[in-house]
């Protein structure tokens, strides 16, 4: 129940942003790190510049043909490359959403879940009454 109103007031406040997908095309922090500078809302002040702080949100998704989640670029339901890439940028938290709690969320100002993240936490979700 928490987790479904700290969502809603995330996306009222504009601090909730949804993706397609986090299939990066390398593992690098610099590619990753210019996706994030896109969305506006990411970027808080620090004393070097721009700083990236947000928690990213996703969830396995076996490719057409595939119904193995943990299946190849993937690490514990995560794609490797977002978990790498992720890996030097200390303000960035990378998660399931099938852990994704309102500890975290709460930590983290700037939400970025992906379109199946969204969809685990429905199912998850399901049958709470609110």
């Amino acid at each position: 129940l928490g987790l479904i109103h700290l969502l809603s007031q995330k996306l009222m406040e504009g601090n909730l942003i949804l993706v397609n997908d986090w299939d990066l095309p390398t593992h690098k922090t610099n590619d990753l790190e210019k996706l994030l500078l896109k969305f506006p809302a990411v970027v808080g002040g620090g004393k070097k510049g721009k700083k990236v702080r947000a928690l990213l949100v996703d969830a396995a998704r076996p490719k057409r043909g595939n119904e193995n989640p943990q299946e190849e670029g993937f690490l514990g339901g995560l794609p490797v490359h977002l978990i790498v890439a992720s890996g030097n940028l200390p303000e960035v938290k990378v998660q399931h959403a099938e852990c994704a709690s309102v500890w975290d969320m709460l930590r983290y100002r700037r939400v970025i879940m992906s379109v199946s993240a969204v969809t685990s936490l429905e199912e998850r979700l399901k049958g709470v009454v609110y």
